[in-house]
């Protein structure tokens, strides 16, 4: 139920409208993980919303969810280049200590290069595992919602 239609739209929509962040935050907290696997339907109950203003509160719903899709994606394939950056420093760092340890160095350093080494390659498996799962099931939240079916009614009915 929408008491002000003035806070469905952004302030700052511009040319191209978007919802406000207090009205996607209501939105996004609704829908869950079960929601994600069927068409979405958004139903805005408001009297004062006429045929005009329910084109541009559907197309600002699905301006602001295309933006946040592709900020995911962008997201995703950032973690993805990180995460192989950091396995791949972490390999370097894991075959330095095994040429020191087959030169006979100090154990103390060795030891400390192992720790380096594991560490990095513990926050690239966390990064692809557990992050990009995370971004993911966002992506696909926002993937509905940017093309879910929006209702309108009027509170009287």
């Amino acid at each position: 139920v929408v008491n002000d239609e003035d806070s469905i739209l952004s302030s700052f929509s511009g040319n191209d409208p978007t919802i406000s962040n207090e009205f996607s935050e209501y939105i996004e907290n609704k829908t869950t993980i079960k929601h994600i696997k069927n068409q979405l339907t958004i139903n805005i109950i408001c009297d004062t919303i006429d045929e005009k203003e329910e084109v541009l509160y559907r197309e600002a719903i699905k301006n602001n969810y295309i933006l946040k899709y592709l900020e995911s994606r962008k997201e995703m394939i950032r973690d993805f280049i990180i995460a192989g950056v950091m396995l791949l420093v972490g390999i370097l760092v894991l075959t330095l200590a095994v040429i020191l340890e087959l030169n006979g160095k100090n154990n103390i350093i060795l030891e400390i290069y192992d720790i380096i080494a594991w560490v990095f390659v513990w926050e690239a498996t966390d990064i692809v595992f557990f992050k990009r799962t995370i971004t993911n099931l966002k992506r696909k939240k926002y993937y509905c919602l940017m093309n879910a079916k929006v209702n309108y009614k009027k509170k009287t009915q």
